[in-house]
């Protein structure tokens, strides 16, 4: 049996840290010991999180971490915080980009110029400008992992979600460029490409008809959860995962096989 791995000594910065996917992501980094950076909006939901990660902790007694968090409520589009946070001396070893958004269900020509900023600057841009940030520490100290969100939006694409569908495909491409551009420094970057998640989130945008249906349809008979990806993350991080690079890894309960016409059995 492989022996439980720790973190310790790491820094993790989680955006979209306050709910949902961000949030259990960051409770499965902290049962590793490492030190969190809890970015996101709303100081309350980051707060929020803090305290159940920190309870949870104090009321396991095997629970071996040492994890420290700091909260950060920021517009993880703006500049300045990202400045702050890269002119301090601890250096972030994981970054993991959970924040999203999407623009209102409907056709893409009746986008407004203000979602296709907000869609793209959220999803993709502050990706993009992240990433480029935390690059140059993470190759002088030969480590570091970039893991970022995406969607089956992107590659079976959406009807009526255009924006999102683009940003989230946007993030493969700078998975494969970071990889090719940056592997030989240590550092590995994937993507987790997401099928259907039972979030906050998903439940605002969504009618429960609608999920129920998409539910059927899906091969492992249900939606996923946002432990289920946050499993796919403690793996990622892992020392069992120290030569993957580059990775689209579908959490996605086979969204999308079985749809091809088969001949009726004789």
């Amino acid at each position: 049996m492989k022996e439980h791995f720790s973190l310790r000594g790491r820094t993790a910065l989680v955006t979209g840290a306050g709910r949902g996917i961000g949030a259990a992501v960051a409770k499965e980094l902290a049962t590793l010991g490492c030190h969190l950076i809890l970015a996101g909006r709303t100081a309350e939901r980051l707060q929020a999180v803090e305290a159940e990660i920190k309870a949870e902790i104090k009321a396991d007694d095997n629970q071996a971490s040492s994890s420290s968090i700091d909260t950060l409520p920021v517009d993880i589009c703006e500049k300045e915080w990202l400045t702050a946070l890269c002119d301090q001396d601890d250096a972030i070893d994981i970054f993991i980009h959970c924040a999203a958004t999407f623009a209102d269900y409907g056709p893409l020509e009746e986008r407004t110029d203000e979602e296709i900023r907000a869609v793209i600057e959220t999803n993709l841009t502050a990706a993009l400008r992240i990433s480029g940030a935390l690059l140059p520490q993470m190759k002088k100290n030969n480590y570091g992992i970039l893991l970022f969100i995406g969607s089956r939006a992107a590659s079976l694409g959406a009807a009526n979600q255009v924006l999102y569908a683009t940003a989230k495909g946007g993030l493969e491409a700078l998975v494969r460029s970071l990889t090719a551009e940056n592997a030989r420094f240590g550092i590995a970057a994937h993507l987790l490409e997401l099928g259907l998640i039972d979030t906050e989130r998903t439940h605002e945008s969504m009618t429960d008809s609608t999920r129920r249906r998409m539910a059927a349809g899906t091969p492992a008979g249900r939606i996923g959860t946002p432990e289920d990806v946050a499993a796919a993350v403690r793996y990622l991080v892992s020392p069992d995962a120290i030569y993957l690079r580059g990775i689209t890894l579908r959490i996605d309960g086979g969204m999308g096989l079985g749809l091809a016409p088969t001949n009726e059995p004789r």
